[in-house]
């Protein structure tokens, strides 16, 4: 079977107002509240600015020169404040906001957790995660030039990623023949965002230029799968509760086969055990039983040498109608006594027969339990392969949940993590029913 190959993927964001801009920051100083980050390691993180060569700046960090372009690192644990970096790089380009527009973007830039060598906080990860971050700002220098503001390198997630904040310009003319002006204008930088990245097609194009990037750098990272449907991925609320809602019920599907499966290896397991049980207590009857035959025998020995005495007796008429009654009522109690115990022990055999077959099931119980692994793994293929088909898997309804960036999680994601957290539910009801020795099979 081939090795899947590492992937590499962008992920543009619009910073749509100051807030937004400001929440970044409070973000890449660690400032808020985030539960995915391990504080512990963010002291490995990286933050970079830039210069030109002719304006080479550094109040602090290491200064390293890429071709005609110079990184700026801050490995002391200080962060950058975006809004100041946005800032100045306007004021040295000269790049003007529209009112009310976009007011910058993140361009980040994610590759498979595989790609990424060495343990995670160890320092040959962190060299090469840091070596790929600088490749990756040179070919986007290339690409964007004079638009990056400042970048950050997260180590102290479960993925190292590089996240680009940037002001994406271009040259804005005034002499088209729809803006007639008695005065001629020169063109200017404007900031724009959906100019740059307001297309589908040129979104598409930038997953392609990623992959080529990677490839001149010598990286073996490839294109992602592409998107088949068009057209939006927003959906109203409604509709995403809809799908989700949908999703559960496939999920609670999943759940109660699982727990059907379950429940008929557990009666196979307790038939085999109360098989054994009475096969002990049929044992036991049998021994029963022929204590009593052994018991009939020297009776009926005894009453023999009782009929001799009696014969010899003076009073043996008698004493032989006497001999008879004790021998007929001795004898009755004892075939009586023998058939009841032989009728038992046939029942004890009979259901020794009946779960045999369970018993050679239950001894080979891992197979139940492949099998529910296997209708378990299918039901959920079907469920991401549906969701993908129907072009909701990727969609982000806001239904009031949120992923550890603090975005709507996709619906796919979504509906495992729901199926997750309500098996868990039942694992702990179940756990706490059953008691810390678990079930009984007695």
């Amino acid at each position: 079977m081939q090795a899947m190959s590492n992937k590499i993927a962008i992920r543009i964001k619009p910073l749509k107002k100051w807030s937004d801009v400001a929440n970044m920051s409070r973000h890449g100083l660690r400032e808020d509240p985030a539960k995915h980050v391990n504080r512990d390691l963010t002291v490995q993180n990286i933050h970079f600015n830039f210069t030109e060569i002719e304006t080479l700046r550094s109040d602090r960090g290491e200064i390293t020169s890429h071709g005609d372009f110079g990184i700026v690192e801050h490995t002391d644990g200080k962060g950058l404040n975006i809004t100041e970096e946005f800032e100045h790089l306007a004021g040295r380009t000269g790049a003007k906001w529209r009112k009310g527009a976009i007011v910058g973007t993140e361009f980040m830039f994610l590759a498979s957790p595989a790609f990424f060598v060495g343990e995670r906080g160890s320092k040959e990860r962190r060299d090469h995660a840091r070596k790929w971050a600088h490749d990756c700002l040179h070919e986007m220098r290339n690409r964007y030039p004079n638009q990056m503001a400042c970048a950050r390198l997260d180590l102290d997630e479960n993925t190292p990623h590089l996240s680009v904040f940037m002001l994406p310009t271009y040259e804005k003319t005034y002499d088209g023949p729809e803006r007639q002006s008695k005065r001629r204008r020169a063109p200017r930088k404007t900031i724009s965002h959906n100019q740059t990245f307001g297309t589908p097609e040129s979104l598409s194009a930038l997953q392609d230029w990623a992959a080529e990037a990677m490839r001149r750098c010598g990286y073996n990272l490839a294109r992602g799968k592409r998107k088949v449907s068009k057209g939006p991925d927003h959906i109203t609320p409604a509709e995403g509760r809809r799908l989700i809602a949908e999703a559960e019920v496939v999920a609670e599907e999943i759940k109660a086969q699982a727990r059907r499966e379950a429940g008929e290896m557990r009666n196979s397991v307790e038939m085999a055990e109360n098989g054994m049980a009475n096969f002990e207590i049929a044992m036991g009857e049998v021994a029963r039983v022929s204590g009593a035959a052994a018991n009939m025998s020297l009776t009926n020995e005894l009453l023999e040498t009782a009929q001799a005495h009696a014969f010899k007796d003076e009073q043996g008429q008698q004493r032989r109608f006497a001999k008879d009654d004790v021998q007929d009522n001795l004898v009755v109690r004892f075939i009586k006594f023998g058939f009841q115990k032989a009728a038992d022990l046939f029942e004890r055999i009979q259901s020794i027969t009946r779960f045999n077959d369970e018993i050679e099931r239950a001894r080979g119980f891992p197979e139940p339990l492949m099998q529910m692994q296997n209708i378990n793994n299918a039901l959920h293929e079907a469920v991401k392969e549906t969701l993908t088909q129907l072009g909701v898997a990727n969609q982000r309804p806001d239904v009031g949940e949120v992923d550890e960036k603090g975005d709507p999680p996709p619906v796919l994601e979504l509906v495992f993590n729901r199926a997750d957290r309500k098996a868990k539910k039942l694992n702990n009801e179940l756990a706490a029913r059953l008691g810390p020795t678990g079930p009984s099979l007695r």
